[in-house]
């Protein structure tokens, strides 16, 4: 099974699961008003945790504009892998964008949702493997410099960048 769309659809399955078991148990210990209200509740909490902690859309909505963001950089190019509701995602934006508004014009950064087309056509182009978050650096001529997945090592990206000038 591919492990990105277990990423993708693990929250609302949790949810899912949690709010029926919920409503199973309260079907028969007895359904009362202050319960009905806990389900509601509870699934509100679920709702407004799913739309804050999404990761949000990515920088490259299909492959065209992505191939053509990497064929023409004029600067070293960070490809993030993403899916919505990953947690090594959601752990991973911050320190990839503090290291994009850092480096400025040093680094171009495009995110891609492995769920879009987009995301799994150029994942295989890169041959990035069935996890996210995944990350490539290629420098300006398209040459890797560093991959990583999982927790995003901004100084081993610093290092490659260093040591490509």
């Amino acid at each position: 099974m591919d492990i990105w769309l277990i990423n993708r659809f693990s929250y609302i399955i949790v949810a899912t699961v949690v709010l029926v078991g919920m409503g199973v148990f309260f079907a028969r210990s007895g359904f009362t008003r202050t319960r009905a209200l806990a389900l509601g509740v509870a699934a509100l909490a679920f709702f407004v945790a799913w739309a804050t902690l999404r990761t949000g859309a990515g920088t490259a909505t299909d492959l065209q504009t992505a191939t053509l963001v990497l064929r023409d950089a004029q600067q070293p190019v960070l490809v993030e892998f993403y899916s919505d509701y990953c947690a090594g995602c959601l752990a991973a934006r911050p320190a990839v964008d503090s290291l994009e508004r850092e480096l400025g014009d040093q680094l171009k950064v495009v995110r891609l949702n492995v769920a879009s087309t987009a995301g799994q056509e150029l994942a295989m182009q890169l041959q990035v493997e069935n996890r996210t978050p995944s990350f490539v650096l290629l420098d300006a001529a398209g040459n890797e410099l560093w991959r990583g997945f999982g927790v995003f090592d901004d100084t081993a990206v610093r290092a490659a960048l260093d040591s490509s000038s």
